[in-house]
């Protein structure tokens, strides 16, 4: 099956480095700016329980490595 693959979205503000933005913005041809500008009248939801769990426990990251006996010691 593989290593698994975790996904993360960008939500807040500030979380992207600008000029990233602005490249991808060249390279699809699009306007961040004006998209946020046409969805300004939809309302923010909160959050559900638990789902930013990460911001306050134990945080796990996975680690991709040629090391078999790397394994043996993370069960």
């Amino acid at each position: 099956m593989g290593h698994p693959m975790v996904m993360m979205g960008f939500t807040a503000e500030g979380q992207l480095v600008d000029s990233l933005v602005t490249r991808r913005d060249q390279r699809f041809n699009v306007s961040t700016s004006k998209k946020k500008q046409n969805r300004a009248d939809i309302p923010t939801p909160s959050p559900l329980p638990g789902a930013d769990a990460w911001q306050q426990g134990e945080i796990r990251q996975l680690t991709i490595t040629h090391d078999a006996k790397a394994a043996g010691n993370h069960h």
